[in-house]
């Protein structure tokens, strides 16, 4: 793994976005940087932290220029700033996600071992992936809140032509253009992401319906880290 984690430094960036919500935040970030990838935070402007604070868990921190209102073009202008970022970079691979996600340990190398396909991965599974499954290891449709691309594969380039566009609720209207010109997307037998969602870590009666498809080591793992929060 120490090989496979120096690697990462070289091919693979992560991308995340961030808006407050500090301790889940906090989480997410420490797990990233333990895979050992580049990290490039883009912050939405938050107020329960500092650019400052950010660079203490990413190789780049970046202000997003964001003057929208809409929360859906706002996302989708994060997008653009991540991706002309990514395409101006030396990195073969790119993995999106956002500040509420905690991620299995060795997600990285399930992410590798997918992409192979020639497809875009996705790694956080719920019942909104489960209604859109084909044979294994595919589905129709993705979250957005996990994926991972290489420069090599066909949807590299959609992606970069569809996100040009407003639109409203982008993830789910462009995941479903690639649906619909015969696109799928690789996913793991477990999600190896939890995603916490507005909520943050205010779980104090557990762990979210969502818990039922991770991955069963990830799932003690976050118990157990919820009990640093909540006893």
């Amino acid at each position: 793994m120490g090989a496979a984690v120096g690697a990462f430094k070289t091919s693979i960036v992560i991308y995340v976005s961030t808006k407050d919500r500090k301790a889940v935040t906090e989480l997410c970030l420490t797990r990233l940087k333990e895979t050992g990838a580049y990290i490039v935070v883009v912050d939405d402007h938050s107020k329960e932290y500092s650019v400052e604070w950010l660079k203490g868990f990413a190789d780049e921190v970046y202000l997003s220029g964001n003057s929208e209102r809409t929360p859906q073009i706002r996302l989708l202008n994060i997008i653009r700033q991540q991706l002309d970022h990514f395409k101006a970079s030396e990195f073969k691979y790119a993995y999106f996600t956002d500040n509420d996600c905690y991620h299995h340990k060795d997600f990285l190398q399930e992410a590798m071992s997918l992409i192979k396909y020639n497809e875009p991965v996705g790694l956080y599974i719920s019942k909104y992936n489960l209604e859109n499954k084909l044979e294994e290891p595919f589905y129709s449709l993705n979250s957005g809140v996990s994926l991972f691309i290489s420069k090599d594969i066909p949807f590299y380039d959609f992606f970069l032509n569809a996100t040009k566009k407003d639109i409203p609720k982008w993830d789910g209207i462009i995941y479903k253009g690639y649906r619909s010109i015969g696109g799928k997307f690789a996913f793991p037998k477990y999600s190896l992401l939890e995603h916490f969602g507005a909520h943050g870590v205010n779980y104090k009666k557990g762990l979210p319906d969502t818990a039922q498809f991770l991955h069963p080591e990830l799932k003690r793992e976050i118990e157990d880290k919820l009990k640093h929060f909540y006893g």
